[in-house]
């Protein structure tokens, strides 16, 4: 099986991240104060950022914390926290 060359990978991560944010941008309130809105989105992210880590040759926590810290809503933190637990789980 050809594994997806990384510029490919990072293409489906920037269109899934705008699909998201489209998405809060265009229901606003309705979305976003659903309940499983943000830990799903972050879910979906999380799983690309742990792909493209594997193809990049560094650890998940590296891009994990400044692209989570940029575009989620959560405190950075605990963005900080989970990166660390991200890195322990790596290492």
């Amino acid at each position: 099986m050809k594994t997806p060359s990384p510029a490919v990978i990072c293409i489906a991560a920037a269109l899934l991240l705008s699909a998201g944010l489209l998405l809060y941008s265009s229901y606003g309130e309705a979305i976003a104060s659903a309940w499983w809105f943000w830990p799903a989105l972050l879910g979906v992210f999380c799983f690309f950022i742990g792909v493209l880590a594997v193809f990049a040759g560094i650890g998940g926590g590296v891009l994990f914390v400044p692209l989570a810290g940029a575009f989620f809503p959560f405190h950075l933190d605990f963005i900080r926290g989970t990166g660390l637990l991200i890195a322990l789980a790596g290492a």
